[in-house]
């Protein structure tokens, strides 16, 4: 499992070139002049040889060899460009959001990829048992919803109907003697020693982390649950079975190690997957 993962690791560099390459080949195809009009907006397009300054500050004449070592320089460097959204540069929106991001990523994460592998793997000791088919259910139901919907559900059911959880975020501007050190709540909470805030935090996240918590560890049991299906027949497991080795020994020390590998690939993408939401 961890030469697995150390291998993983260091293929990560290659694919991660060929993603920029690849990201930069499609922008780059819209052509120079699609390019131009995107950077024409507002009062840039209203100056004087607007056209002109712009192709010669963003290099839009240059070829696209050039232009690529350039971008990708400037990104290794932290210069990522200005993000309109954000009206700032996108570093800075970075920064801004990322503990906030970590925050819900964390909490919602690490239950995702426990929980859904442990009951996969539970239901796969005992296929077409109870708990294979009650786990089997609520893992289609919630797999096939998507997440804005099972969102709306959860903030209907626990705000409107019973009024259990609050709706809105925490803010802190108003809060005396409150010092902001990392832009994490939960954190700043913890070393204010304000642990009001910190359970408010809690409170609030409730409902987004059991949003993607119940529609993705659907994902994880169905994937954790079908790779030790599949190992139980390999000719090494038939042969531990047939010197008498228990069930429950064979899938501990056999099947799951198996299952696992699975779990860390799709682990890796819900990670990849959530930072890129979250920080948008």
């Amino acid at each position: 499992m961890a030469a697995y993962i150390i291998r993983r690791l260091l293929f990560l560099p290659v694919v991660a070139f060929v993603v920029t390459l690849v990201v930069f080949a499609v922008i780059w195809s819209m052509g120079p002049d699609v390019l131009l009009r995107a950077y024409m907006t507002g009062n840039a397009s209203k100056s004087p040889n607007a056209e002109q300054r712009i192709i010669e500050k963003y290099g839009l004449d240059k070829p696209a060899v050039v232009m690529y070592f350039k971008w990708l320089g400037n990104t290794i460097k932290g210069d990522m460009g200005y993000s309109l959204t954000a009206s700032s540069s996108v570093s800075e929106a970075i920064i801004s959001r990322l503990p906030a991001s970590l925050e819900l990523l964390v909490l919602a994460l690490i239950p995702i990829i426990l929980v859904g592998s442990r009951l996969g793997i539970r239901a796969a000791m005992h296929p077409d048992g109870v708990s294979d088919s009650v786990f089997g259910f609520f893992s289609i139901v919630g797999w096939a919803t998507p997440d804005y919907v099972m969102a709306l559900l959860i903030l209907v059911g626990s705000f409107t109907i019973f009024g259990w959880l609050p709706i809105g975020s925490l803010t802190t501007g108003l809060i005396k003697d409150w010092n902001s050190y990392t832009n994490s709540l939960i954190i700043d909470s913890i070393l204010n020693l304000r642990f009001d805030i910190l359970l408010s935090q809690i409170i609030n996240l409730v409902q987004p982390v059991l949003t993607l918590f119940i529609v993705h560890s659907a994902y994880v049991f169905q994937i954790s649950r079908a790779t030790p299906l599949d190992v139980k027949k390999r000719d090494y497991v038939r042969a531990a079975r047939s010197r008498g080795v228990s069930e429950r020994t064979i899938m501990l020390r056999h099947v799951r190690k198996n299952a696992l590998i699975p779990v860390a690939t799709v682990g890796g993408e819900l990670f990849a997957s959530f930072s890129q939401d979250f920080l948008c």
